[in-house]
């Protein structure tokens, strides 16, 4: 793989462009627009939000996918500073309106490992 041009380009000749936001700069990730909404939520103390945020958040971060951004399907999503303080979103129902709450430990699970003596062969049938 070579980065050239703004243009990744794979060994199979398969090339991809880098795109950048009006800014100029490369486009944000889903943690980055969460750790704004997260950043605004709690400079006004206000901890519910709704899509619109999202939205425009998205818009000014450069990221693609709005409708993706309080989908997390694990903690590591979570940007740093969520993690540290122990928050987490969760949906508050219909309407597109979403609540950040403390307790990381109530939205998600740490898995315990599966020793290997308890791991069962299974055949899967069509």
């Amino acid at each position: 793989m070579q980065i050239a041009n703004g243009e990744l380009k794979f060994h199979n000749h398969l090339s991809l462009k880098v795109i950048h936001n009006q800014g100029g700069n490369q486009l944000g990730t889903k943690q980055d627009v969460i750790a704004e909404i997260f950043k605004r939520c709690k400079a006004t103390g206000t901890w519910e939000f709704d899509n619109d945020l999202v939205r425009r958040v998205s818009a000014e971060k450069g990221f693609a996918n709005p409708f993706d951004v309080t989908k997390i399907d694990n903690s590591s999503l979570l940007p740093t500073e969520m993690k540290h303080e122990d928050y987490f979103f969760v949906h508050l129902g219909l309407g597109g309106r979403h609540r950040i709450v403390k307790g990381i430990k109530f939205g998600f699970h740490n898995f315990e490992p599966i020793a290997e003596n308890e791991v069962i062969p299974w055949k899967y049938r069509r």
